[in-house]
Parts: structure tokens; sequence; C-alpha cells
């Protein structure tokens, strides 16, 4: 036994020494790993649908009460805020055709009808009728009119003209939060309109009567200087008046029988109430800028351009601004927020804004004018150039007529002097008469229609409605509930975008540069009182768990030979903080070492600020380390075994030192080396890397250090950061073990082996 102990103590340190030289080559590929890859993070994969699933999965218990209260929340702030908004509507009929008492003057075609059905729908919606609208008390005091900066934009964006089917009947509709007052404002604005509508019909009507009625007079001394004449020629031929008792007078008295002469006349006739609807065009006021800029169209096209926009958002915003400093709370009764200074500037930002929308909207609006002034006035200058073209050819067809028939008087002449004469004369006046009778029966048209019903004819005034549009919101309460319930989930997922947790195993590689020894299936536990115990043996959950530390035992002896006989080795099981499966990776491995290599193994509890591995392997809690290094006790009697294995634990101890004392001096280096010649495999539970320096002390003086992280718990910049302080003391990482991964996963990962051997 003699000559074999220095044989063995060679092997040991070939072993030894082999491990080493493995463990230094890998530690020098990773340095340079990590310095070809620069100051590069690691890239992130960003939110996926998994992503998601992870963080529902993690966040499940505080996510689930948080979104049922901020969806109950947000339904009760909604039905709160909510307003009902109730519509009234009043029917109009607006006729295709124009109505006629006796004359039916209907000759336009579709389209002109459609054109004036439109018409009729914009001015409604114009300032020709909302400007008298706001003038009337009743209109102009309603609350929420009064309130705004643009009554007449606020009334036309409530206002609707909508038509019923494909009928002649149009709903005006108004939309208020007082039904008595969307009642009165659609009631206002169709009266306002019938009387625009009606006034401007008349004022047509009128001119052209007027101008008819002046033609009249002066063609009736024209016809009575023709009878004069008339009478005096007969008298000579004949020795009678035509017109006296017993005369015939018809048409087959005075006209010649020709076509000329009745054509002549129509024309004529025609040609008089063209100069009549002409000079109605000229002096109508049309073209004036009152009316011709005041449109629907135009004030939704000022309201609809970007800056005036931009301004109005802007004006919003400090509202909003203003009305958050009048509620913030004031430390005394005599601060008011008219004193405010944040408010006073505030308020001044806000009057100079809205001059500014006024001088814009001016701007815009003279722009606006000048532009459809012009374009009415180029309507209006069409409308009178067709006119007069229809004038001069009217007034060429009547120079032709003239001219045929004063051939055809001169045809006369050559058979009788008098005779001829007094034909001619019978003739003109004839003519003559027959313009003045047609002239009469335009005037008399006009004048009795115009009493005829107008094209568009109240059928039902608006009444206040009984029910809202939407007694209660259901689309917004949709959405909002709905953002309430994703809302949480929502932060919960950007805060674990920004944490950076790490997951799974590449995310553990890609973070440390580090080689992966094996990945730890969760630890089947359960909740009993306030602490996390092992189960009743779930068998499968439990395999799974102990195959998964076997396999990172396996691991370890054959890339460090840890376990391996006549190899003795320290291992330190370090994380970068608490919490991260550290003591359950350390009891775990220890006991699996120790049953596998049939060899005494030893499990420090170097973490005497939280000390746990007492209480996971059931021994007592001092005297321990603490005892040890302030020396008094002996290390044997800090030393216990578990049950029958040959586990043996050197807990925390109970007597409390300052931890930071252990990191002064070589007592650490010294007591781990005597404890290696006396077991085969010294673990250490160390303290979290990046809250206690001791940690460091623990992994350089040990032969390698395993790095563990908890998978979703796990933050990968404190991963990095711990791995290369490590690094950084000289400490050799053997490589990383990510805990805590699901049994599902595990299996899903490596195969149901593990399970098969509980049914052998």
């Amino acid at each position: 036994m003699s000559e074999s102990h220095p044989n063995s103590k060679d092997s040991r340190h070939q072993l030894t020494t082999t491990h080493e030289e493995l463990a230094i080559s890998r530690r020098r590929n990773i340095t340079h790993a990590r310095q070809g890859s620069g100051s590069k993070q690691p890239t992130q994969s960003g939110i996926t649908p998994l992503f998601v699933w992870r963080v529902f999965r993690n966040w499940w218990k505080f996510l689930v009460p948080c979104s049922l209260l901020l969806a109950v929340a947000a339904a009760a702030l909604v039905l709160w805020l909510h307003v009902p908004q109730y519509e009234a509507r009043a029917l109009i009929k607006i006729e295709s055709n124009i109505p006629y008492i006796a004359f039916d003057s209907n000759n336009s075609n579709s389209r002109d009808s459609d054109r004036y059905v439109q018409t009729q729908i914009e001015t409604m919606k114009s300032p020709i009728v909302l400007g008298p609208l706001l003038s009337r008390p009743s209109v102009s005091e309603i609350e929420e009119i009064n309130s705004e900066f643009d009554p007449q934009a606020y009334i036309r964006e409530h206002l609707s003209v909508r038509q019923v089917g494909k009928s002649e009947l149009y709903e005006v509709a108004y939309t208020s939060s007082s039904a008595d007052d969307a009642a009165t404002v659609a009631n206002y604005v169709v009266a306002e309109y019938m009387t625009v509508e009606n006034d401007e019909t008349d004022k047509r009507t009128n001119m052209v009567i007027n101008t008819l009625r002046e033609e009249l007079k002066d063609r009736e001394g024209h016809i009575e200087q023709l009878r004069t004449r008339v009478v005096d020629l007969a008298k000579d031929v004949t020795g009678r008046d035509p017109f006296g008792q017993g005369a015939i007078v018809g048409v087959t008295a005075f006209s010649p029988s020709t076509s000329v002469y009745q054509e002549l006349t129509e024309t004529e006739v025609s040609l008089e109430v063209a100069k009549a609807e002409l000079q109605a065009l000229k002096t109508s006021d049309i073209i004036s800028a009152d009316n011709a800029i005041a449109t629907g169209h135009f004030e939704l096209e000022i309201s609809n351009r970007a800056d005036v926009r931009r301004l109005e958002d802007q004006i919003r915003d400090i509202e909003q601004q203003i009305t958050e400093i009048k509620s913030k709370p004031r430390p005394r009764i005599s601060d008011t927020w008219e004193k405010d200074p944040d408010y006073l500037r505030v308020n001044a930002l806000l009057i100079e804004t809205r001059r500014s929308l006024t001088a814009l909207r001016e701007h815009a609006r003279t722009e606006l004018a000048q532009q459809q002034l012009e374009r009415n006035k180029q309507e209006s200058e069409q409308a009178i150039l067709s006119k007069q073209q229809e004038i001069t050819t009217l007034a060429k067809k009547l120079e032709l007529l003239e001219i045929r028939r004063q051939e055809h008087v001169a045809e006369l002449e050559k058979g009788g002097a008098r005779s001829a004469e007094l034909d001619i004369v019978k003739s003109e006046l004839e003519r003559e008469q027959n313009v003045f009778e047609l002239i009469s029966a335009r005037k008399l048209a006009l004048e009795t229609e115009r009493g005829a019903p107008t094209r568009a004819s109240l059928m039902h005034t608006a009444s206040p409605p009984r029910l809202s549009i939407e007694p209660i919101p259901f689309k917004l309460l949709a959405i909002a509930c709905l953002s309430a319930l994703i809302a949480p989930l929502g932060l919960a997922t950007v805060r674990e975008v920004v944490v950076k947790r790490v997951c799974n195993a590449d995310e553990l590689a890609n973070e440390t540069q580090l080689p992966l020894l094996g990945e730890v299936a969760c630890l089947p536990v359960r909740k009993v009182g306030t602490r996390h115990q092992l189960m009743a043996p779930n068998q499968h959950d439990l395999l799974v768990y102990t195959e998964s530390i076997d396999s990172l035992r396996t691991t370890l002896a054959l890339t460090e030979g840890v376990g391996v006989r006549d190899c003795h080795k320290t291992v330190a099981v370090c994380s970068g903080v608490s919490g991260e499966g550290k003591t359950n990776i350390s009891t775990a491995l220890a006991m699996s070492i120790a049953h596998a290599s049939k060899m005494p193994t030893l499990i420090i509890d170097a973490d005497l600020r939280s000390p746990d591995v007492s209480e996971y392997l059931d021994v007592p809690s001092g005297p321990g380390l603490s005892e040890v290094i302030s020396g008094s006790v002996p290390l044997n009697e800090a030393i216990y075994r578990v049950g029958d294995s040959l586990t043996f634990v050197l807990p925390a101890g109970s007597e409390r030192i300052n931890p930071h004392q252990v990191v002064e001096g070589s007592a650490i280096p010294d007591l781990l080396r005597k404890l290696g010649k006396r077991f085969s495999t010294v673990i250490i539970d160390t303290p979290p890397v990046l809250s206690a320096s001791e940690a460091l002390v623990y992994a350089k003086a040990s032969d390698l250090v395993v790095y563990c992280s908890l998978s979703d718990v796990s933050r990968a910049r404190q991963v990095r950061l711990a791995t290369e302080k490590l690094e950084a003391t000289g400490a050799r990482i053997a490589g990383t073990v990510l805990s805590g991964v699901s049994t599902k996963s595990y299996v899903y990962a490596y195969g149901r082996y593990a399970s098969l051997q509980g049914q052998a």
C-alpha cells in the first residue's frame, strides 16, 4: 500500500495538470472570442408571439387581476364620462321639378335638378343660413355653441342633411347633448333656409316682372300710333273706320296670310324676354361678395387646411394644460390659479395662438373668397355671355325676317300705293299686338306662378328625441376594456424587453460566450406556508430533474475531472444575484457526485448572509464556516454528514461575522486546501457575485467555477457583468448551467429517456 501511494499521487497530479490545461485553453478561447466580437452587444430576437407568451406565463398572477381591475375601471370611467347625444330631425321636401299653378316652365334635365338639390343642401350648411341662425338668442345662448371658438363650424360639424331613400324627402338632422337644443337648432336651420330661399326666388321674379312691365308700357304707345295710322288710311281708302261699330276685326282682316309676320312676331317676343332676363342677370347680386363667398364648402375647406388644424390642435393642448393647472392642488387657500405663473404664461400663449388662428382664418378666407368670387364672376359672365349670344342670334333672325317683310311690302306696293300701305300698316299693327299679348302672357305667367308652392317645403318639424343615439357606448366600451386588458401585458412586455431576461440556453451562451455545461429541469416544489419545499414525488418530473443533475455531473466529470477518483476538485457554484437556483444545483450536484463516485463529497454553505444549505439537507445550521473562520470551533466539529450518504456539509454557522473578513488574509484558500485533502470533491455554494465581494475570493481559490442562471429570471446584463467580473479576478469558469427549464421543454429537447428509467 505504501508503494502505491506515490504512484497514485503522480496519476492524480497528471490528471489535475491535464484538466487545468484544458480549462486554461478553454478560457483563452473564450477571451479571444470576446475580443473578436468587440463591444457589440448580443442581438435581440425582438417581440415575437413566443416572447409575449413567456411574459404572460411569468407574470400571469399579476397580469390577470390587474387587467380585470383596469377593465372594470375603464368601463366605469367610460360610462361616467359618456355624454348621451340626441339627434333631432326635421323633414323637408325638395322637388326635382318646379311646381306651378297654370304655367309649366319645367324644361331642365336631371343633371340640372341634381345640381339644384346639392346647392340647397350646401346652402343649409353655409353662413347664408348659419349667420342669421346665430343671431337668434335661443340659439346663440346654447352653452355648447356659445363656448366654441367658431360656432358656425361647430354647428356645421353636427348638422347633416340626408336623403330619405331615393325620394324627394330629406332629413335635416342636428346632434346635441340636449334633446331640446337639438330640436331647436334643427327647426331654426330649416326656418332660416326657407326664408333665404323664398326671398331669393321672389327677388329674381320681381326683377323680371318689372322689366317686362316697362317694356309693355313702351309698346302700348307704339300700338296706339299704329292704330291711329290704320284708321286714317282706312278712311281714305274705304271711307270707314275699321275699328268702328259693326266692323269685323280678326286675324284675316289684318294679316296678309303669310308665315313671315307670325315668325317675326314670335322672334320679337323671344328677343324682348331675353333682354329682360339679361337685365335681371346684370342687376342681380348673385356675384356680390356676401353671396359669392358664403358657402358651406368654402368654410369646410378652411377648417380642413393643415395649418388651421395644426393651430386648433395646439389650442386644444394648451386648454388641456390650463385645465391641469386649475385642478392642481394649492398649498394655501389664498393661492388661486389666476395668480399662478404657469397659468399666466400658458394663458398668454393661448391668447396669442387664438389670435394667430383668427388671422390665419381671415387670410385663408380672403384668399378663398377672392377665388370663389372670381369663379362666381366667371359663371355669371358666362351666363350673361350666353344670354347675349342668344339675343344676338334673335336680333339677326329678326333682321332677316324684317328684310323678308320689306320685300313683301314692296311687292304689295306695286299693286296700289294707298291700298298696299293700308295692308302693310295693318300687318304691322297685328304683329305689335301679338308681341304685346305674348309679353303680357309672360308677365301674367310670372305673376301667377309667383304664388305657386316653392320647390323646398317643410313636411315635419323636429321634436326633441326621447332616446339618445347611443345610450350605452358599446364600441367605446369595447375599445376601452380591450385596451385595459392588454395594457398590463404590454407594460410587462416592454419591461421584459428592457430587462432582457435569459430564457433559453442559446441566449445564455450568447450573453456569456461560455460553453454550456447543461440544462437543469425545474425542481418539483409546492407552496407550504411561506416557503417552497419538495412536493410529494411526482415520479415523472422528479426523474427528469434527477437525470438533468446527473447529466451535469457527467459533463463536469468528463471535462474537468470532477468526481473522478484521485482527482480532487474544488468547485465554486456562483450566480450573479440571489434567487437564481444556485443552492439547489449545489446540493443536488454534491449528492449526485457522492452517489456516483462512492467518495466523500463536501458542500460548503459560504453564503453567510442568507444560508440555505442546512435547511435543504436537514442538518444543524451551526457551528459552521463562520465559527471555523473565527477560530472558535475546530473544523471537525463543524462538518455534518447527511444521513448515511457520503455527502457532508459545512454549514454557514450561527455566529454572525463580517463577511468582508473572508476577503482579508489567506483563511479561505488555506481552508479549501485542507478540505481538498480530506474530500474527493468540494462544492462551494457561494454568495451572489454582484452583491457580495467575498464570492470572488471563493471563486478564485477554487479549481473551477460553475456559473448558474435561472430561466426567465436571470437578467442578461447581470449575467454578463457577473461572468466578466469572475474572469477579471482570474477565476477559472468551466461553463454555465441554465436551471429552471420546464419539464416539458427539457423532455422535448432531450427526449423521454429519463422517464423510461422509472418504468424499467
